[in-house]
């Protein structure tokens, strides 16, 4: 089960690192580094355990569980019943974590959590 975990640890953190090179290549590399990171994406799931998720967001489970639970963090029940964190919301938060953690921020989780619920606040609702 630990190599397993390491296995999608580390898919992970290639998918950020080609997603990275993405962004900067050019047109047809772009479209090859896209087909490596959607096979990549493919193995390592649609979802993520929140154990996973919290080594990778470098915090413990229960700091993730808080987060999960103030819905600060997206989430989902898989088939057999277990709360795991989807994998596109993980990436995301990664990069930016990895965004925000340039600036010189101290708590780049924190950080982006807030501008997430500030961008909400300020989100019109289409439908009133």
């Amino acid at each position: 089960m630990a190599a397993r975990r390491n296995d999608t640890i580390r898919a992970i953190e290639e998918i950020l690192r080609l997603r990275r090179a993405e962004r900067l290549a050019d047109r047809p590399l772009r479209a090859e580094l896209r087909t490596v990171r959607e096979f990549l994406e493919d193995i390592a799931g649609p979802t993520v355990t929140r154990a996973e998720a919290a080594r990778l967001l470098g915090l413990s489970q229960t700091a993730l569980d808080r987060w999960i639970f103030k819905d600060e963090i997206s989430s989902v029940i898989t088939p057999l019943g277990r709360r795991e964190i989807p994998l596109s919301e993980l990436v995301e938060l990664l990069e930016d974590v990895e965004r925000v953690r340039d600036t010189g921020i101290r708590r780049p989780l924190a950080a982006v959590i807030s501008e997430r619920r500030r961008r909400s606040s300020e989100s019109v609702d289409l439908d009133r």
